[in-house]
């Protein structure tokens, strides 16, 4: 078994068998580990066999490495090497400020594990929860808080002057048209008042149906009017 041909990855519920018997032989809680299930970065070589495994449990921009065991002791030193890596990646990728720890393997002091002072003791998340030593790796500088503060601010003030814009074009959108609907009904307003002063015989006239004035005239020909009685 060479550290080339080992995997490192995430587990899963497929490997909770194999994990329950390394945590039996680590002498760690298996009942209380099984739910912690998720933090567990494992290696197992290519035909399934699950060599080792530590818990990685992330709280914001903290890490705390435990319960951390292998199966051969002979190779823990590679095995450990090697899962090193596979945490160094996860922790990126989570932009993690400091990562704890309460192993006091010379392998974590060698890689920059420190016993924390007051004020950074003061930050570890889970110092109440499991006894020490504490040893505590600084990853990254934490942002000024007034850096932090200013830059929250002003993607505040964005998202609010957006906001603002938004609802201004909808007001404007809304009052066109009301104006609109208003002129409406203005024009309908003054047309059926202008409607309701015409006379009956105004009404007649434009609702009756006249006849030609050709056929007028043709009639008047047909029918001439009766000559009038001549006096001697």
């Amino acid at each position: 078994m060479t550290p080339a041909n080992v995997q490192a990855r995430r587990a899963t519920v497929d490997d909770l068998t194999a994990l329950r018997k390394l945590w039996h032989v680590g002498g760690l809680p298996i009942d209380a580990l099984e739910k912690r299930l998720r933090e567990f970065q494992i290696l197992e070589t290519p035909n399934g066999e699950l060599l080792g495994a530590v818990g990685l449990c992330i709280e914001g921009q903290q890490g705390i490495l435990h319960s951390e065991t292998y199966s051969h002791p002979e190779f823990e030193a590679e095995l450990r090497s090697r899962i090193w890596e596979r945490v160094q990646s996860v922790v990126r990728n989570h932009g993690l400020l400091r990562l704890w720890t309460t192993n006091t393997s010379t392998f974590w002091k060698s890689e920059g594990f420190q016993t924390p002072g007051e004020v950074e003791m003061s930050k570890c998340p889970s110092a109440s929860r499991e006894a020490g030593p504490w040893f505590v790796l600084k990853l990254r500088d934490e942002a000024p808080v007034s850096a932090s503060l200013d830059q929250e601010f002003q993607l505040f003030t964005r998202a609010q002057r957006e906001n603002s814009e938004h609802l201004i074009r909808k007001a404007k959108l809304f009052k066109n048209l009301a104006y609109a609907v208003l002129l409406i009904l203005v024009v309908l307003g003054l047309l059926l008042a202008a409607l309701a002063v015409l006379p009956n015989s105004a009404w007649s006239r434009i609702f009756k149906n006249p006849a030609p004035a050709s056929r007028q005239g043709k009639q008047s020909k047909q029918n001439p009017p009766a000559p009038a009685n001549s006096q001697p």
